[in-house]
């Protein structure tokens, strides 16, 4: 696209009339409606089945160890 073309001016801008008019079959066809296609119908209805409960991590028991140093009591954890 240039300006010799006469679809843009010299500073690039579409002429949009000219484009129109030059381009007109393929913007109809944009515009063209096609045939509805009628969904056929089931007999039957999905249902979506009923969600399986997922079972839970078992939670793996802390082990404490208390040690005592002097007169202060620390717990630690494993």
């Amino acid at each position: 696209w240039t300006p010799e073309t006469g679809l843009v001016t010299d500073a690039f801008k579409l002429k949009r009339k000219a484009i129109e008019l030059k381009y007109k079959d393929y913007i109809q066809q944009l515009y063209y409606e096609k045939p509805i296609h009628e969904p056929t119908k089931r007999r039957t209805s999905r249902v979506a089945p009923e969600p399986q409960p997922q079972p839970q991590p078992q939670q793996q028991p802390i082990a404490i160890e208390t040690i005592e140093l002097s007169n202060n009591v620390i717990n630690k954890n494993r």
